[in-house]
């Protein structure tokens, strides 16, 4: 007996990991780089990705719930979590997506939350939150083959920062 408490020989006691805050871009490995739910990545920067995964031979994986992404000073030009040519992301159950920037140019695409580029790119979501705070802003886009791939409720918030408040909708 241990405080109380009596382990067996064929029980255990599990116990998480500490949620770990990153402050680097996450890239994606063969096998998958895998984060914990909880993990939190937090970047700054113009075009500086909380994740990103290139190529068909690269994943990531969020196991055991979700994680918050959140770059405010992104700008533009990607996605806060890219898949590209083929990379593949599984963002697990309750992720949040925070990501904004600054005025972009016309024709220019501004901070996007999920950004799914080229052939087998892949991102995969359950229950998701996207917050997206710019005038030119995509919450979750994808193209040339990519796909954004989400299920149970997932939640979209644009705010502007044009001279005029309103909703923004890609």
């Amino acid at each position: 007996m241990l405080a109380g408490i009596s382990i067996g020989c064929l029980g255990y006691i599990y116990t998480p990991a500490q949620a770990i805050d990153y402050t680097v871009t996450i890239d994606g490995s063969s096998p998958a780089t895998v984060l914990q739910g909880g993990d939190t990545v937090t970047v700054s920067g113009y075009m500086k990705r909380a994740m990103y995964a290139y190529w068909n031979t690269e994943a990531i994986v969020v196991e055991n719930g979700g994680v918050t992404l959140t770059n405010w000073s992104f700008s533009g030009g990607s996605g806060l979590v890219t898949a590209d040519s083929g990379g593949n992301i599984n963002l697990g159950t309750g992720s949040v997506i925070n990501v904004g920037g600054t005025l972009r140019p016309p024709g220019s695409m501004g901070p996007t939350g999920l950004f799914a580029n080229g052939a087998g790119s892949i991102i995969t979501a359950r229950d998701l939150t996207v917050n997206v705070q710019s005038d030119k802003s995509y919450g979750i886009y994808s193209r040339a083959g990519g796909a954004v791939n989400l299920t149970g409720q997932t939640t979209s918030i644009f705010l502007t920062v044009a001279s005029l408040p309103q909703v923004v909708m890609p």
